[in-house]
């Protein structure tokens, strides 16, 4: 999938009440060999079409979805005719409703997107024969490896959507196996991410699974700020100021003062720097994912914009 041309295809069901125009070349088009795509489909193999939904146009009767078990636990959703009953495309779990699995077979001109990748082959039927030249996998793969940059450009784009769908989906399974109190008389403050500051971790990381992240942050005594500009890649940040101030130079907002009872959202990967604090600074910042990478940057302001 690495051509740069307009790419439009169309396709539908048996009796033709389900049509659909992809709008774009997928992604990458997968032939699955393994068990469930066997047993689904009802022969060697499944051969999937990935394209951002978004860029899947419905021409005629919306499909009907249907909840269908998958090998990860987490299910499917297929779309389906509603007459008919043939299975058009898929959603699964890691990417929800953000990405749709077109069936190839179910093209006007299915000719037209060969494999780029034979996945799940080491449970293969053996009289399948993978053509010379075209990459197999016993299992899953490495994206960055074989997928074409264009399509990881693609993915970048929709990947903070695809992280909050996740967050979103993971925050409606939790249980209560997931309580966690955290007293202040039992707390203790750590050096974390920055070394001018004290991190008290509320348990929140451990409760959801790393998931959800809530720290309550003071200064560290003894120790100077540093002011080094950089941005954050989360997908949600906030921070509520308890007590003293705190003042951070944000991208395209400039200086921002944060006083006891203020409160921010920090869009992910806004650039900003912070300007100083008070000694008796204290703040609580909750963040999704708890894990998450911190990069610096030369300036505040993206010199390339």
């Amino acid at each position: 999938m690495t051509e740069t041309a307009p790419f439009t295809a169309e396709g539908g069901c048996d009796c033709r009440q389900v049509r659909y125009r992809m709008e774009a070349r997928p992604l990458i088009v997968h032939c699955c060999h393994c068990r469930w795509c066997q047993r689904e489909s009802g022969a060697a193999f499944a051969l999937n079409a990935m394209i951002e939904a978004d860029r899947v146009a419905v021409l005629g009767t919306e499909p009907e979805i249907v909840d269908t078990p998958s090998a990860s636990g987490h299910g499917q959703k297929i779309a389906r005719c509603p007459a008919c009953r043939i299975a058009v495309w898929s959603n699964y779990a890691g990417a929800g409703p953000l990405i749709s699995f077109v069936r190839v077979g179910t093209l006007d001109e299915p000719d037209r997107l060969p494999p780029d990748i034979h996945i799940f082959i080491a449970s293969k039927q053996p009289w399948v024969v993978i053509p010379p030249g075209t990459p197999a996998v016993p299992e899953y793969y490495d994206r960055d490896r074989y997928w074409p940059p264009e399509s990881l450009a693609r993915r970048q784009v929709l990947l903070p959507r695809i992280e909050a769908y996740q967050a979103a989906r993971n925050g409606a399974r939790m249980a209560t196996r997931g309580f966690v109190v955290s007293h202040a008389d039992a707390a203790s403050f750590e050096r974390g991410l920055r070394s001018f500051l004290e991190y008290r971790d509320l348990g929140i990381k451990r409760a959801t699974e790393g998931r959800v992240g809530a720290h309550v942050i003071r200064a560290a005594a003894g120790t100077e700020f540093s002011g080094q500009p950089h941005l954050h890649k989360t997908t949600f940040q906030l921070v509520y100021v308890i007590k003293g101030w705190i003042e951070f130079d944000y991208e395209g907002q400039g200086r921002v003062r944060l006083e006891a009872g203020s409160c921010v959202h920090q869009p992910p990967e806004i650039r900003h720097r912070e300007v100083g604090h008070s000694e008796d600074i204290e703040m609580l910042e909750i963040v999704l994912p708890a894990n998450f990478e911190t990069q610096d940057v030369a300036s505040v302001e993206d010199q390339d914009a």
